[in-house]
């Protein structure tokens, strides 16, 4: 190994000179360049000369460690893309950013804004990641950097060494190779550290830049908003006889051209997502067309698949709306002519889904308003920034305002809508939005255009995203529906057992989504969304301090929401645990119960410690509480702590479980509950009974079903003086063999008690291990024994009494006679 290193050592140096660029070294030594990793420094940073016993092993050592920093030159597909990319994006940026300041700021829209920032935005995330590539590259060439400075000092020191004394000559020659050739390695990763410089100070320069079209565009925006309480344009009357007005031909060109470029940007960014988005949609598309067609054939009564069924009966409109939507969702960084562009498309499933499904003084409404959003967002893409975009928005708030009052009129659709909270609160909505209308009326007409824009645009998309998100929530509940009706999905215990709380569960949250997501793009449209969300958050970040402790709203939020997500997985986790996992072996009754109960438990836990983390507080800090818990325990909290622990010794000890009969003190039934800190026995009368842990193993618990479920029955009868004992005991045993329920094993024994005043006392003893019904079968023990002495002529007396008088008088010797 030494002599192999020793000659490719040799024929390196031998063959290049010292300045050799990296990639003739890697030739000759690196191994392949996607195998190299950064190369620590050696722990020892003091350099030394080497002794001479040491130059022969550090010689085939170093020419290894110099082998692999040569690895790092190899070449660097990402480094050398972004080399190549960087001169053309910042040519890129600079000439649309020269694009974006020849725009006048009459011609600057909110859309063309908000595309701005986007695309800025979305370059912002791209110089990101190229920050990264390149700052892990250059950590790996500083720290080959070191390695090498480090490796030409030693044998430096090492050659100054071996010239005195007596050293043979070919030892001083390959020390003296090693020099040169540690030489020619720091002078190649000098020289790419440079290239590598140069890189990143190109996108230093491109970091710059885009800063600071993004910091133009937010305040761009933030103008564009208070500017909408100021004149933006001439008043109507007198921009209808100006000659400068933009034509519009050329209003829709550029439009058009705006639309297309931020489409093709984006599609150039993200056509990976697109095409992964594209097919996931295609398949959504399916399995919403297959769920329709699957929930038609079905036969299935319930009443809470009516609605679902009539959406669903129209599978591909109902799979396209769906698939839009999600598409919208999907890519948050789309420009906004994509997403107005996808939005359009879902009117057609509207206008198909939705009508049918509202009363009928609704649906004349629900067709007109999107149609009116559809004309509006469609000519507002083509339109943007001329004179014939502001008729359109005169004739959109004219138009609105007339079919909002139309349907509010005295005697009109709105009197005849349901008498319901939610209907009846829907003429105040339509009322405030004929306000708006007009308001933007004659905003359009005095000059203010983009007020009017904003004020058509929020009433008329909050209107139709609301249509179009309520049969979205349609959709997906007849999706759940289906799926928990599905045989495959059934066959698991947990959900079987629980599938109406599910649906209901599920269909809450879609609704609370699909609420949010239309207040959101409602407030997007009226321009409201940013400052709300501003708003918010510095509500949520405001400090409460109280004392040393300092938090936020959302902090408790945060905290609250991770907690209740924790019970929720925990008690998910357990459910399955317990009659999916654990419930289909053959375990021990009570095992699967205990195993899930601390399942839960152990969930929780973990979620309680996230959740502190959720909200900022620093869990190593935990054992102050901890000491003032202790302080708490030690005066108040015992029985707490005792319930607690006695919970858990009950789940691992298992004395009672969840099913088993038992009687704790006075009180007999069936253990429902083995709770964290109580258990629930319901009783044979009905009621349920709060029982702590603590007393389940302090006191004395008879558990009728610890070991098995076999109880004694014992049916005590008397037959008549004269009766025969042997048939008797014979007619009890065949009674008790011929029932049922009755163990053949223990063998029912009848016995002859003894004599009472009135009968031959017998007492029949069977077995049984049907607890459940072990009342039932007591009592037709009593009704057989009654009907078999009857067929057999033993009797069942009376209890009697004889009394036998020693002495009566005269009075009452006669009274007994008379009578």
């Amino acid at each position: 190994m030494f002599a192999r290193t020793v000659v490719l050592v040799t024929l390196a140096l031998a063959g290049v000179p010292a300045g050799l660029p990296a990639q003739g070294l890697t030739r000759l030594l690196a191994p392949r360049a996607d195998s190299a990793k950064p190369v620590a420094p050696p722990a020892d940073t003091a350099a030394r000369a080497l002794d001479p016993v040491e130059i022969s092993a550090a010689l085939e050592h170093d020419a290894v460690r110099i082998r692999e920093m040569l690895a790092l030159f190899g070449p660097s597909r990402a480094v050398e893309r972004i080399r190549q990319e960087m001169p053309a994006l910042l040519d890129s940026l600079r000439t649309r950013a020269r694009a974006q300041d020849s725009v006048s700021a009459r011609q600057r829209t909110r859309r063309s804004l908000l595309n701005a920032r986007d695309e800025w935005s979305s370059v912002a995330a791209r110089l990101d990641l190229y920050g990264q590539a390149l700052a892990a590259r250059g950590a790996a060439l500083d720290s080959a950097a070191r390695s090498a400075e480090q490796l030409v000092e030693v044998w430096t020191l090492t050659r100054d060494s071996v010239r005195v004394g007596d050293y043979p000559e070919e030892l001083r020659r390959r020390v003296g190779e090693m020099v040169a050739f540690s030489g020619s390695l720091r002078a190649a990763i000098r020289q790419h550290r440079s290239e590598l410089l140069g890189v990143r100070n190109q996108l230093s320069e491109a970091k710059l830049l885009v800063a600071e079209r993004l910091d133009r565009a937010d305040a761009a925006l933030e103008e564009y908003r208070r500017g909408l309480l100021r004149l933006d344009s001439p008043p109507l009357w007198r921009a209808l006889g100006q000659e400068g007005a933009l034509p519009a031909r050329e209003a829709m060109r550029v439009s058009l051209r705006e639309a297309s470029r931020a489409t093709i940007a984006f599609a150039q960014r993200e056509g990976a997502a697109l095409v992964r988005v594209g097919l996931m949609l295609l398949l959504l598309v399916g399995v919403v067309a297959w769920a329709g067609r699957r929930l038609h054939r079905r036969d299935d009564p319930d009443p809470r698949l009516v609605v679902v069924r009539a959406v669903l009966r129209r599978p591909l409109a109902a799979g396209t709306l769906v698939a839009l939507v999600t598409g919208v969702f999907l890519l948050p960084g789309a420009p906004a002519s994509l997403v107005e562009a996808a939005l359009l498309l879902t009117l057609g499933p509207v206008l198909v889904l939705v009508p049918p499904l509202l009363p009928p003084p609704a649906r004349g409404l629900a067709i007109a308003l999107p149609l009116l959003w559809g004309a509006q967002t469609l000519l507002r893409q083509l339109l943007q920034v001329s004179l014939a975009w502001r008729l359109s928005e005169l004739a959109e708030s004219a138009l609105l305002a007339l079919v909002l009052l139309r349907f509010l009129r005295p005697g009109g659709p709105a009197a005849a809508l349901p008498a319901t909270h939610a209907w009846r609160a829907l003429p105040w909505f339509l009322r405030s939005a004929v306000l708006l209308a007009v308001v933007a009326l004659g905003s359009n007409v005095v000059g203010n255009a983009s007020l009017a824009s904003t004020l058509n645009s929020g009433v008329l998309v909050g209107a139709y995203t609301g249509l179009l998100f309520y049969a979205c929530d349609l959709v997906a509940d007849g999706l759940v529906a289906l799926a928990l009706r599905n045989p495959v999905v059934r066959s698991v215990r947990a959900i079987a057992s629980r599938a109406a709380a599910l649906e209901a569960l599920v269909e809450r949250l879609t609704d609370v989504v699909f609420t949010v997501s239309w207040v959101a793009f409602t407030l997007f449209a009226f321009d409201l969304l940013e400052p709300a969300i501003h708003a918010l958050l510095g509500v949520l970040r405001t400090p409460i301090g109280i004392g040393t402790v300092a938090f936020s709203i959302g902090d408790v939020l945060a905290f609250v929401l991770a907690l209740v997500l924790a019970v929720w997985v925990g008690r998910a986790a357990a459910a399955l645990t317990e009659e999916d996992i654990l419930g289909r072996r053959a375990l021990p009754r009570g095992v699967p119960t205990a195993i899930a109960t601390l399942v839960k438990y152990g969930v929780v836990a973990v979620g309680f410690f996230v959740a502190l983390g959720a909200a900022g507080v620093d869990v190593t800090k935990l054992a102050i509480v901890a000491g003032a818990l202790s302080v708490g325990i030690g005066f108040g909290l015992q029985n707490i702590v005792n319930n607690l622990v006695s919970g858990i010794i009950l789940a691992f000890e298992r004395p009672v479980r969840v099913g088993d009969h038992v009687k704790v003190g006075e009180h007999l039934g069936v253990m429902r509950q083995i709770g964290v800190r109580a258990s629930v026995i319901a009783t044979y009368d009905g009621a349920e009974v709060i029982v702590p842990n603590g007393e389940l193993l302090s006191r004395d618990v008879i558990n009728y079903t610890l070991s098995d479920s076999l109880r004694r029955m014992e049916v005590n009868v008397g037959a008549a003086y004269g009766a025969e004992p042997e048939r008797v005991i014979a007619l009890l045993q065949e009674v008790a063999a011929s029932h049922p329920l009755v163990l053949a094993v223990p063998a029912p024994v009848a016995l002859f008690r003894g004599f009472g005043d009135s009968a031959l006392n017998f007492t029949l003893f069977c077995f049984s291990d049907d607890i459940e019904r072990r009342l039932r079968t007591l009592s037709e023990l009593h009704v057989e024994v009654h009907a078999a002495f009857r067929r057999a002529g033993i009797e069942i007396p009376y209890p009697q009494r004889d009394l036998h008088l020693k002495s009566v008088g005269d009075a009452a010797r006669a009274a007994l006679g008379r009578s």
